[in-house]
């Protein structure tokens, strides 16, 4: 488990959870109370679906809580080029040379469909 104990994070903690279980109680209270009191049958679907995200965004929440962020598995393997079709892997190669600012003709180095869709993409 991975954790940074520190002031701004424990008042983001308490603030995003304060705001979930208020829109719960809201959501309970307003929207769906009558149903559930007349017993129908739609107000328990709607309760259980809403609890169900409910917990979804706390699950979410603090798994990216509670992990270290930017550890790669043991078997990760980098990206290898080679492997990707050959118009992604020029198209790649043009982006990478356009952000370094190095020009390339794309004439040269694609074929023409390639060509036309980096161009449109522009």
């Amino acid at each position: 488990m991975w954790i940074v104990i520190e002031a701004c994070g424990i008042v983001c903690v308490i603030i995003c959870y304060f705001t979930v279980f208020t829109v719960q109680l809201a959501f309970i209270r307003v929207g769906i109370w009558e149903e559930l009191v007349n017993g129908d049958i739609w107000g328990y679907i709607h309760l259980s679906i809403f609890l169900y995200h409910v917990f979804l965004i706390i699950a979410s929440h603090l798994k990216c809580m509670l992990s270290e962020p930017g550890v790669l598995p043991k078997d990760y393997e980098e990206l290898d080029s080679s492997k990707l079709p050959h118009e992604l892997s020029l198209a790649l190669q043009t982006i990478q040379n356009e952000l370094l600012g190095v020009g390339i003709n794309q004439d040269t180095q694609m074929g023409s469909a390639s060509t036309d869709i980096t161009m449109s993409c522009k």
